[in-house]
């Protein structure tokens, strides 16, 4: 059986480029960070927030953070 660690990992990627409307994104990372302080669970989650977010800078951040759950917000 495979042990599941305590704290799960959320990573919040965004992407918006020059080109296309502007969106909200910081908004939307800050109403998930207060979801979690208002859940029961809080202690159970780190929330990680990268913005501008290339297709390399996704890669590398994959890798570093090796996150349980991602969270991607732009134009694609």
């Amino acid at each position: 059986m495979v042990a599941v660690p305590r704290i799960r990992r959320i990573l919040v990627l965004a992407a918006n480029p020059v080109d296309t409307p502007r969106m909200r994104l910081d908004q939307e990372a800050k109403e998930i960070r207060e979801s979690l302080k208002r859940s029961a669970q809080r202690e159970d989650f780190e929330v990680v927030v990268q913005g501008a977010t290339s297709t390399e800078d996704l890669r590398r951040a994959l890798l570093e953070h090796e996150p349980h759950v991602l969270h991607f917000s732009g134009h694609g």
